[in-house]
């Protein structure tokens, strides 16, 4: 069964960077996965219009397959696209709706990684 950290480095290479939601461009500086029991969150530190985010999206069973035995590259596609899908709602919905709004906080733009978000870039 692969930890936490070997997800990470399997989704990673989908996820960081610049991604394109609705015309605004997200940078994905940072990204870790947190496993709790059959569930896991993608925490992410995202860059926009000059903003700093921490991102933190959660997800069940369904998504924990991920972390079963050695994963298939078709499942690992599913669940970056599922994390990029969720980002990309988070950041068009974060004013609207209340459930987008408890999902990220604005970080200071000084703030550098600590033992409470991604660790790794």
């Amino acid at each position: 069964m692969p930890t936490a950290e070997e997800v990470r480095d399997l989704l990673a290479p989908s996820l960081m960077g610049r991604l394109d939601s609705y015309g605004t461009e997200l940078d994905v500086t940072a990204f870790e996965v947190v496993e709790r029991g059959r569930s896991f969150t993608a925490v992410l530190d995202v860059s926009v219009l000059g903003e700093r985010w921490r991102v933190r999206l959660p997800y069940g069973a369904a998504e924990m397959a991920v972390f079963d035995g050695r994963p298939a590259d078709d499942l690992v596609a599913w669940v970056a696209v599922l994390i990029r899908t969720h980002l990309d709602e988070w950041w068009a919905t974060k004013r609207t709706s209340g459930r987008s709004r408890k999902l990220g906080e604005r970080l200071p733009a000084d703030q550098t990684h600590d033992e409470h978000g991604p660790g790794r870039s």
